[in-house]
């Protein structure tokens, strides 16, 4: 979730240290920000489709506003 990087090396372990960014990450607190994260590009994608086709309602959200 922090830089992208993609592990296909994981097997079970829990907390693992990404060999891109150095960060260590919980690997199921990571994998609920990568589906957050996809969750609110869908969501701004499809809202950007209805506004495009001309519907007179847009939502504007930012990962700050919704962060704890």
């Amino acid at each position: 979730s922090n830089c992208g990087h993609y592990n296909k090396d994981l097997k079970y372990e829990t907390e693992w240290k990404c060999p891109q960014c150095q960060k260590t990450h919980d690997r199921d607190i990571n994998a609920a920000k990568n589906i957050l994260k996809q969750g609110l590009t869908d969501l701004i994608d499809e809202k950007m489709n209805l506004w495009n086709r001309g519907d007179s309602t847009v939502i504007l959200l930012s990962w700050e506003s919704i962060s704890p």
